[in-house]
């Protein structure tokens, strides 16, 4: 690839980021690493979005269908309601403080969710 079609490829990718695409679905169209995406976008200096952020976008966009939520009483109630706040733009420490668990229960929450979405 020439300079001038890398410079139109970087330009793209920023695009992409910019439009609400995240990571692994920009890495997948232009052939790259997900690191790669991170570090051209670094470099053009845009400003990386929040991992609840990212997580909210996903939602979103139903990559992480509702169905997926667990069936389990307590557990499944907990889990929609985080994956629900975290969805509605909530960061994961304000959907901590709301639900009364820590904040590193809400990534927990959210790992565990993506983590299942994906397979």
């Amino acid at each position: 690839m020439t300079g001038t079609g890398i410079r139109a490829r970087n330009e793209a990718i920023c695009e992409q980021y910019l439009s609400g695409d995240l990571y692994p679905e920009i890495a997948e169209k232009f052939g790259i690493s997900k690191e790669r995406v991170r570090q051209i976008l670094n470099n053009k200096g845009v400003e990386i979005r929040p991992r609840c952020e990212s997580v909210r976008i996903s939602i979103k966009k139903g990559r992480f269908a509702k169905a997926a939520l667990p069936t389990g009483p307590q557990d499944a109630a907990r889990e929609t309601r985080v994956v629900r706040l975290v969805g509605d733009g909530m960061s994961y420490r304000q959907a901590a403080k709301e639900l009364g668990i820590s904040r590193s229960a809400v990534a927990g929450i959210v790992r565990r969710y993506k983590k299942r979405m994906a397979a």
